[in-house]
């Protein structure tokens, strides 16, 4: 998979669960994974 089609499946479930995501709790677990992804990207 190209890198930016990863960054637009990202950008897409973000959009998606930003609508959901409410609570500051989801928000700050979904921004711990979200930086994980990048981590793992610029490996």
């Amino acid at each position: 998979m190209e890198e930016a089609g990863v960054e637009d499946i990202i950008r897409k479930v973000q959009g998606d669960l930003a609508d959901l995501a409410t609570d500051q709790e989801i928000r700050t677990k979904l921004n711990e994974c979200y930086g994980k992804v990048l981590d793992e990207l610029a490996a």
